[in-house]
Protein backbone atom coordinates (compact mmCIF):
# COMPACT_ATOMS: atom_id res chain seq x y z
CA UNK A 1 0.00 0.00 0.00
CA UNK A 2 1.31 3.55 -1.45
CA UNK A 3 0.57 7.19 -0.57
CA UNK A 4 0.15 8.89 -3.50
CA UNK A 5 -0.42 13.04 -4.43
CA UNK A 6 -4.14 13.42 -4.83
CA UNK A 7 -2.74 15.08 -8.22
CA UNK A 8 -2.94 11.45 -9.41
CA UNK A 9 -6.11 10.29 -8.59
CA UNK A 10 -7.91 9.24 -11.80
CA UNK A 11 -5.70 9.60 -14.30
CA UNK A 12 -6.43 6.42 -16.33
CA UNK A 13 -9.94 6.90 -15.97
CA UNK A 14 -10.41 8.95 -19.80
CA UNK A 15 -7.85 5.90 -20.59
CA UNK A 16 -10.39 2.96 -19.31
CA UNK A 17 -13.21 5.17 -21.10
CA UNK A 18 -11.36 5.42 -24.56
CA UNK A 19 -10.09 1.70 -24.27
CA UNK A 20 -14.33 0.21 -23.88
CA UNK A 21 -15.15 2.46 -26.86
CA UNK A 22 -11.76 1.00 -29.04
CA UNK A 23 -13.56 -2.42 -28.21
CA UNK A 24 -17.07 -1.18 -28.80
CA UNK A 25 -17.99 -2.09 -25.29
CA UNK A 26 -20.32 0.65 -24.18
CA UNK A 27 -21.19 1.48 -20.70
CA UNK A 28 -24.55 1.49 -19.03
CA UNK A 29 -25.15 4.55 -17.78
CA UNK A 30 -26.99 2.80 -14.84
CA UNK A 31 -24.10 0.66 -14.46
CA UNK A 32 -21.61 0.36 -10.91
CA UNK A 33 -18.68 1.00 -13.55
CA UNK A 34 -20.33 4.06 -14.93
CA UNK A 35 -21.35 5.43 -11.37
CA UNK A 36 -17.69 4.84 -10.41
CA UNK A 37 -15.82 6.68 -13.29
CA UNK A 38 -18.69 9.43 -12.78
CA UNK A 39 -17.65 9.85 -8.72
CA UNK A 40 -13.75 9.08 -9.57
CA UNK A 41 -14.05 12.23 -12.25
CA UNK A 42 -16.02 14.31 -9.55
CA UNK A 43 -13.43 13.75 -6.95
CA UNK A 44 -10.19 14.39 -9.10
CA UNK A 45 -12.51 17.99 -10.55
CA UNK A 46 -12.69 18.90 -6.50
CA UNK A 47 -9.57 17.62 -5.42
CA UNK A 48 -7.64 19.64 -8.11
CA UNK A 49 -9.27 23.01 -7.29
CA UNK A 50 -8.32 22.53 -3.33
CA UNK A 51 -12.45 22.12 -2.80
CA UNK A 52 -14.22 20.40 -0.12
CA UNK A 53 -16.10 17.62 -0.38
CA UNK A 54 -19.22 18.18 1.89
CA UNK A 55 -21.83 14.88 3.07
CA UNK A 56 -24.59 16.86 5.41
CA UNK A 57 -25.90 14.93 8.00
CA UNK A 58 -27.92 12.71 8.59
CA UNK A 59 -26.87 9.98 6.18
CA UNK A 60 -22.93 11.64 5.77
CA UNK A 61 -20.46 8.93 6.81
CA UNK A 62 -22.77 6.55 4.40
CA UNK A 63 -22.69 9.30 1.63
CA UNK A 64 -18.99 9.87 1.90
CA UNK A 65 -18.57 5.83 2.00
CA UNK A 66 -20.36 5.09 -0.87
CA UNK A 67 -18.87 8.55 -3.12
CA UNK A 68 -15.30 7.62 -1.93
CA UNK A 69 -15.39 4.01 -2.08
CA UNK A 70 -16.92 4.04 -5.83
CA UNK A 71 -14.02 6.85 -6.83
CA UNK A 72 -11.14 5.02 -5.28
CA UNK A 73 -12.60 1.49 -6.60
CA UNK A 74 -12.48 3.27 -9.95
CA UNK A 75 -9.08 4.52 -9.54
CA UNK A 76 -7.67 1.29 -8.53
CA UNK A 77 -9.39 -0.77 -11.33
CA UNK A 78 -8.27 1.92 -14.32
CA UNK A 79 -5.08 2.25 -12.97
CA UNK A 80 -4.15 -1.88 -12.72
CA UNK A 81 -5.59 -2.34 -16.57
CA UNK A 82 -3.63 0.65 -18.17
CA UNK A 83 -0.19 -0.23 -15.89
CA UNK A 84 -0.80 -3.80 -17.53
CA UNK A 85 -2.04 -2.51 -21.07
CA UNK A 86 1.22 -0.76 -21.17
CA UNK A 87 3.02 -3.15 -20.06
CA UNK A 88 2.19 -5.28 -23.03
CA UNK A 89 -0.64 -7.12 -21.71
CA UNK A 90 -3.54 -7.90 -23.99
CA UNK A 91 -7.10 -8.08 -22.66
CA UNK A 92 -9.21 -9.81 -25.01
CA UNK A 93 -12.63 -8.86 -26.44
CA UNK A 94 -14.45 -11.03 -24.01
CA UNK A 95 -12.42 -9.58 -20.97
CA UNK A 96 -13.72 -6.28 -21.75
CA UNK A 97 -17.48 -7.65 -21.70
CA UNK A 98 -17.06 -9.12 -18.59
CA UNK A 99 -15.83 -5.74 -16.88
CA UNK A 100 -19.01 -3.82 -17.79
CA UNK A 101 -21.71 -7.09 -17.09
CA UNK A 102 -20.96 -6.92 -13.52
CA UNK A 103 -20.06 -5.12 -10.79
CA UNK A 104 -15.69 -4.48 -11.07
CA UNK A 105 -15.24 -1.91 -8.11
CA UNK A 106 -13.19 -4.86 -6.10
CA UNK A 107 -12.21 -2.54 -3.37
CA UNK A 108 -16.24 -2.50 -2.31
CA UNK A 109 -18.50 -5.46 -1.67
CA UNK A 110 -20.52 -5.59 -4.32
CA UNK A 111 -22.66 -8.63 -5.55
CA UNK A 112 -21.49 -11.53 -6.56
CA UNK A 113 -21.30 -12.80 -9.96
CA UNK A 114 -18.97 -14.52 -12.15
CA UNK A 115 -18.27 -11.36 -13.94
CA UNK A 116 -16.66 -9.59 -10.56
CA UNK A 117 -14.88 -12.68 -10.06
CA UNK A 118 -13.21 -13.03 -13.57
CA UNK A 119 -12.23 -9.18 -13.46
CA UNK A 120 -10.54 -9.91 -9.86
CA UNK A 121 -8.25 -12.46 -12.29
CA UNK A 122 -7.88 -9.51 -15.23
CA UNK A 123 -6.79 -7.09 -12.63
CA UNK A 124 -4.55 -9.57 -11.32
CA UNK A 125 -2.62 -10.39 -14.45
CA UNK A 126 -2.57 -6.80 -15.22
CA UNK A 127 -0.75 -6.16 -12.13
CA UNK A 128 1.37 -9.33 -13.04
CA UNK A 129 2.38 -7.97 -16.49
CA UNK A 130 3.99 -4.91 -14.61
CA UNK A 131 6.97 -6.93 -13.97
CA UNK A 132 6.62 -10.48 -14.62
CA UNK A 133 6.91 -12.09 -18.48
CA UNK A 134 4.46 -14.16 -20.21
CA UNK A 135 1.60 -13.46 -18.08
CA UNK A 136 -1.58 -15.14 -19.76
CA UNK A 137 -4.87 -16.51 -18.98
CA UNK A 138 -4.36 -20.59 -17.67
CA UNK A 139 -5.47 -23.11 -15.38
CA UNK A 140 -5.72 -21.99 -12.42
CA UNK A 141 -6.36 -18.51 -13.08
CA UNK A 142 -2.78 -16.53 -13.97
CA UNK A 143 0.22 -18.20 -15.61
CA UNK A 144 3.38 -16.52 -15.65
CA UNK A 145 7.36 -16.06 -15.75
CA UNK A 146 8.99 -14.57 -12.70
CA UNK A 147 12.66 -14.11 -11.96
CA UNK A 148 13.57 -17.58 -13.54
CA UNK A 149 10.32 -19.52 -12.48
CA UNK A 150 7.10 -20.00 -13.75
CA UNK A 151 4.20 -19.42 -11.29
CA UNK A 152 0.63 -20.48 -11.02
CA UNK A 153 -1.58 -17.90 -9.54
CA UNK A 154 -5.20 -18.83 -8.12
CA UNK A 155 -7.17 -16.42 -7.68
CA UNK A 156 -10.21 -16.34 -5.09
CA UNK A 157 -12.78 -14.47 -3.92
CA UNK A 158 -14.30 -15.15 -0.01
CA UNK A 159 -17.81 -14.15 1.13
CA UNK A 160 -18.10 -15.87 4.36
CA UNK A 161 -15.39 -16.05 7.19
CA UNK A 162 -15.51 -19.74 7.48
CA UNK A 163 -15.24 -20.88 3.92
CA UNK A 164 -11.92 -18.19 3.80
CA UNK A 165 -8.96 -21.10 4.40
CA UNK A 166 -10.70 -23.82 2.66
CA UNK A 167 -10.56 -21.10 -0.39
CA UNK A 168 -7.38 -21.15 0.20
CA UNK A 169 -6.60 -24.82 0.45
CA UNK A 170 -8.72 -25.22 -3.25
CA UNK A 171 -6.65 -22.58 -4.55
CA UNK A 172 -3.55 -24.45 -4.24
CA UNK A 173 -4.94 -27.48 -5.14
CA UNK A 174 -6.10 -26.17 -8.43
CA UNK A 175 -2.76 -24.32 -8.59
CA UNK A 176 -0.35 -27.50 -7.69
CA UNK A 177 1.91 -28.86 -10.10
CA UNK A 178 0.65 -26.25 -12.75
CA UNK A 179 4.02 -24.38 -12.46
CA UNK A 180 7.62 -24.42 -10.64
CA UNK A 181 5.40 -22.18 -7.59
CA UNK A 182 1.72 -21.65 -7.03
CA UNK A 183 0.19 -18.67 -5.18
CA UNK A 184 -3.28 -17.69 -4.37
CA UNK A 185 -4.39 -14.42 -4.42
CA UNK A 186 -7.73 -13.97 -2.27
CA UNK A 187 -10.04 -10.54 -2.41
CA UNK A 188 -11.64 -10.40 1.01
CA UNK A 189 -13.59 -7.26 0.73
CA UNK A 190 -16.70 -8.61 1.38
CA UNK A 191 -15.31 -9.56 5.14
CA UNK A 192 -13.45 -6.87 5.99
CA UNK A 193 -15.59 -3.98 8.07
CA UNK A 194 -14.71 -1.38 5.12
CA UNK A 195 -17.31 1.11 6.58
CA UNK A 196 -16.60 0.66 10.04
CA UNK A 197 -12.98 1.16 9.09
CA UNK A 198 -14.00 4.29 7.11
CA UNK A 199 -15.90 5.67 10.06
CA UNK A 200 -13.07 5.24 12.14
CA UNK A 201 -10.82 6.66 10.22
CA UNK A 202 -12.83 10.28 10.12
CA UNK A 203 -11.12 10.22 14.20
CA UNK A 204 -8.27 9.39 13.49
CA UNK A 205 -6.02 12.38 13.87
CA UNK A 206 -3.09 11.57 10.82
CA UNK A 207 0.17 13.54 10.56
CA UNK A 208 0.87 12.46 7.41
CA UNK A 209 -0.63 10.34 4.17
CA UNK A 210 2.29 8.22 5.18
CA UNK A 211 1.19 7.65 8.28
CA UNK A 212 -2.24 6.64 7.92
CA UNK A 213 -1.55 4.24 5.40
CA UNK A 214 0.74 2.44 8.10
CA UNK A 215 -1.99 2.76 10.62
CA UNK A 216 -4.30 1.22 8.46
CA UNK A 217 -2.00 -1.34 7.44
CA UNK A 218 -1.85 -2.33 11.53
CA UNK A 219 -5.00 -2.07 11.26
CA UNK A 220 -5.87 -4.93 8.65
CA UNK A 221 -2.84 -6.40 10.10
CA UNK A 222 -4.89 -7.21 13.47
CA UNK A 223 -7.95 -7.74 11.79
CA UNK A 224 -5.63 -10.94 9.64
CA UNK A 225 -4.67 -12.50 12.70
CA UNK A 226 -8.63 -13.92 13.36
CA UNK A 227 -8.17 -16.47 10.46
CA UNK A 228 -4.89 -18.15 11.44
CA UNK A 229 -3.57 -17.47 8.25
CA UNK A 230 -0.17 -17.74 9.19
CA UNK A 231 -0.42 -21.27 10.78
CA UNK A 232 -2.00 -22.36 7.39
CA UNK A 233 1.05 -21.39 5.41
CA UNK A 234 3.21 -23.11 8.00
CA UNK A 235 0.98 -26.70 7.51
CA UNK A 236 1.05 -26.53 3.85
CA UNK A 237 4.82 -25.08 3.41
CA UNK A 238 5.62 -28.24 5.64
CA UNK A 239 2.84 -30.86 3.63
CA UNK A 240 5.35 -29.47 0.37
CA UNK A 241 8.23 -30.47 1.88
CA UNK A 242 7.24 -34.06 3.51
CA UNK A 243 5.90 -34.93 0.15
CA UNK A 244 9.06 -32.94 -1.84
CA UNK A 245 11.57 -35.43 0.18
CA UNK A 246 9.03 -38.40 -0.16
CA UNK A 247 8.78 -37.90 -3.94
CA UNK A 248 12.50 -37.44 -4.35
CA UNK A 249 13.35 -40.78 -2.35
CA UNK A 250 10.89 -43.08 -4.75
CA UNK A 251 11.74 -41.67 -8.33
CA UNK A 252 14.59 -38.83 -7.78
CA UNK A 253 13.39 -36.23 -9.24
CA UNK A 254 11.51 -33.01 -7.55
CA UNK A 255 7.99 -32.55 -8.24
CA UNK A 256 6.87 -28.62 -8.94
CA UNK A 257 5.39 -28.01 -5.21
CA UNK A 258 3.08 -25.23 -4.32
CA UNK A 259 4.56 -21.99 -2.12
CA UNK A 260 2.85 -21.49 1.04
CA UNK A 261 1.45 -17.67 0.75
CA UNK A 262 -1.74 -15.37 0.18
CA UNK A 263 -2.84 -12.45 -0.67
CA UNK A 264 -5.75 -10.30 -0.67
CA UNK A 265 -7.01 -7.03 -1.79
CA UNK A 266 -6.05 -5.84 1.53
CA UNK A 267 -2.66 -7.29 2.57
CA UNK A 268 -0.18 -10.88 2.51
CA UNK A 269 -0.03 -13.17 4.46
CA UNK A 270 1.99 -16.70 4.99
CA UNK A 271 6.07 -16.80 4.55
CA UNK A 272 7.78 -17.99 1.46
CA UNK A 273 10.86 -17.71 -0.11
CA UNK A 274 12.60 -15.21 -1.34
CA UNK A 275 11.40 -15.23 -4.85
CA UNK A 276 7.38 -15.65 -3.98
CA UNK A 277 7.82 -13.00 -1.50
CA UNK A 278 9.66 -10.76 -4.05
CA UNK A 279 6.76 -11.79 -6.58
CA UNK A 280 3.57 -11.00 -3.90
CA UNK A 281 5.54 -7.51 -2.78
CA UNK A 282 5.81 -5.97 -6.19
CA UNK A 283 2.08 -7.13 -7.13
CA UNK A 284 0.67 -4.87 -4.53
CA UNK A 285 -0.28 -1.50 -6.70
Amino acid sequence: MIARPLSQIGTSAAWLRERLSAESVAINPRSELASALDALTEMRRVALGDGIFRFPNPNGAKDAYDFFSKAIGADFLSKALHWGSEAGFVITAEKWTHLISGDPILTRPGESSSERNWTWEVVLASLAATFAKNVHFGEPDVLCDFDGRTYAIAAKVAYSDNKLIANVRKGFKQADGKADASLVFVDVVRLYPVFDTFVWSFGKAFASNDDAVNQMMESVGRWCEQFSVHLLASNLKRQATVETISATRSVSILPKRSESGMLSDHSTFGSRDRNAAQFEDRLHP
